[in-house]
Parts: structure tokens; sequence; C-alpha cells
């Protein structure tokens, strides 16, 4: 299936990159070890490369899909009702255990949990579309603020440019050849080293309210412009104006908002039953 090709083509580019000596002395332009972001980077140009050469109709969604796979980093994640099928279908547990001997650690903005947050964010928009992918990262980190590590927009800004990212692929405002030989991670996710995080419930409830809240709102507004702000993004195939952009993050908001029953126990429990339940074509 084309989501193993990509797939696939990350694994290989870990053992190349693992293959790699850590430093290189007295040879100049040779290839050593990648880490952090530009070991993201790395795998994300491989995946593009890999899915520029399959059918036009399957290799936006496979690269997406294959990228989350390829990159997946909790082995939790492969009982989740949304990504678990698709996980378990393109990588068996032995093939999962040899791609994580060699895959390293890559970042996005210096950190491996908002790479996991990206790249699981695009596969989550690639199958199940936007509205159910913002839902989930901020059901994750409801959940995370009542019983976890506490809320962070830092997550969540990660979460959203990851959904930014797959609908600028689907809809063709990325190209797969562009990606597979410039992908920059600050061209595509904000800075977020100023953004709240380890949130408690009570502390998050008393600052921010609930989704529908105005002191939400506008974090996630400033997120938002934040997003609108990055070179990336800024390509002259894009249409509409800024105004019309912002109002579909509105709509986006007044989605979750219905969707989400702040304060219930389990993320699953504030998605719609219909998406825990989707059944989607995997290309």
């Amino acid at each position: 299936m084309a989501t193993q090709t990509v797939v696939a083509a990350v694994c290989a580019a870990a053992e190349e990159n693992a293959a790699r000596p850590a430093t290189v002395s007295g040879q100049r332009n040779a290839a050593v070890r990648l880490c952090d972001d530009r070991l993201a980077e790395f795998y994300v140009r491989r995946a593009a490369a890999a899915a520029r050469r399959l059918p036009p109709e399957l290799g936006a969604k496979a690269f997406l899909l294959g990228l989350g796979a390829g990159c997946e980093d909790a082995p939790r994640l492969r009982d989740d009702p949304l990504l678990g099928p698709l996980l378990r279908r393109v990588e068996s547990d032995q093939q999962r255990t040899r791609r994580r001997e060699s895959f390293g650690q890559p970042t996005v903005r210096g950190r491996a949990d908002l790479a996991q947050h990206f790249f699981v964010s695009a596969a989550l928009t690639a199958l199940a579309g936007a509205v159910a992918a913002d839902a989930a990262g901020l059901a994750k980190e409801t959940d995370d603020a009542q019983r976890g590590s506490g809320f962070s927009f830092a997550d969540l800004a990660a979460d959203r440019a990851g959904v930014r990212f797959a609908e600028h692929v689907l809809a063709g405002k990325l190209d797969l050849d562009r990606l597979a030989r410039s992908f920059a991670v600050a061209d595509f996710v904000p800075e977020i080293n100023d953004l709240p995080e380890g949130l408690k419930w009570d502390d998050f409830t008393a600052r921010y309210g609930t989704p529908g809240d105005e002191r939400f709102r506008r974090q996630m507004a400033e997120i938002a412009r934040r997003l609108e702000a990055l070179p990336g993004y800024k390509d002259e195939r894009r249409g509409g104006t800024q105004d019309g952009r912002m109002q579909n993050e509105k709509c986006k908001m007044q989605n979750e908002n219905c969707r989400l029953q702040i304060g219930a126990r389990s993320p699953c429990c504030h998605l719609p039953s219909e998406i825990c339940h989707l059944k989607s074509e995997i290309p």
C-alpha cells in the first residue's frame, strides 16, 4: 500500500542516518549523523520524496499518514481508536522495533514531544479531518490538565501546526517536490517558548475558563496569528484573505466547543461517536 512505501522510506532514512559517524574531522561536506530538528527535517524530506513518486491521487495522503506512522514514538498510540488500525496495518511490532533501534530523536523546535504532536496531528487530519484532529489535541491537553503533566499551549501550537501543514498538503498548496527539497521546521511550526504550559486543572480554569471563554480564545488567536506569519504558508497559490482565514479558525473553535465537554474523564469521550468509530480508506 502507498502508506507503507512512505513508512519504508522513513525507516531507510533512519538506518542511513544511524550508520553515519557522529563527527567527521578533516573532511569537508562529509555527511554526519543528524539529530534534533535537522533529523525531523531529514525524515520529512525523505517521506515527501517517496510520496511524490506515488500516483498523484495517493501521494499527499500517503505522505501524511506514512510520516505519522514512521515517526510514531508512543506505543500506546497503537491502541488509539483512530490511529491504532493504521499503525498496526502499515508496520508490524517487529518492524517497529527495528525502526526504533535506529530512529534517533527528531525534535520540533528543540523538543521531541512537539515532534510527536506535529506528526500525529498531521496524520489525524489526513485520516479524519481537521476538526477531529483539533478536537483530539484539545481533549488530550484537557486530560493532561486533570491527571497528567498539565495543559500545554505549546503542545496545542504544535498540534495546530500539524493540522495546518496537513490541510495545505492535502489542498495542493504545499508541493511534495518543494517539501522534499527544502522542508524546514521553522517554516511551519511557530515559536513556543513563551506559551503557558504545565497548567493543572484548577490553575487552567482560573486563568482560561473553558474553550468557550474569551481568555482561552485570545490565547488560541495568538497561536493562529503565529501560524499565519510563518514563511512556509506564504505561497502565492494560497487563496483567501486573512479575515477569511481567521473566520475559519473561529468556526473550528465553535465546532470544538460543540464536541468537547470539558471535564470528561476520557479523551476519547470528547470526540463524536462517528469519529471514534471512523472507518477510513487508507491508501
